[in-house]
């Protein structure tokens, strides 16, 4: 599968991934090639990495990395989108947050 990270409007994920640390860069870049490598996998719940997990009824996907988060879907059979990261604060993850991602996902769409 590829990946695609956004790198457009104010919540760029690429900008995201530069800002972190060499430790949560490097476990993101592992993370990112188990979705390349195994990302049909994952999606049919054939595997299970505990890092990436889906958020329910939302269509979209987080990968942890310590307290960060990355938020991303499927957008066909071959391409995975990171939309944004961010640094999580609290237990339950923040809805504006959510609705970010799925204001990006709406985009592709067009």
């Amino acid at each position: 599968m590829k990946i695609f990270i956004n790198d457009e409007g104010a919540h760029n994920g690429k900008d995201w991934v530069k800002s972190l640390d060499k430790n949560d860069a490097k476990k993101l870049n592992r993370h990112l090639l188990n979705l390349e490598n195994h990302g049909d996998k994952i999606l049919k719940r054939q595997i299970n990495f505990p890092d990436i997990k889906p958020l329910q009824q939302t269509g979209l996907w987080q990968i942890r990395i310590n307290q960060h988060r990355a938020l991303f879907f499927y957008f066909d059979n071959e391409t995975i989108v990171v939309t944004h990261g961010f640094s999580k604060k609290e237990a339950k993850l923040p809805s504006q947050e959510i609705e970010i991602a799925q204001n990006i996902k709406e985009q592709f769409k067009l």
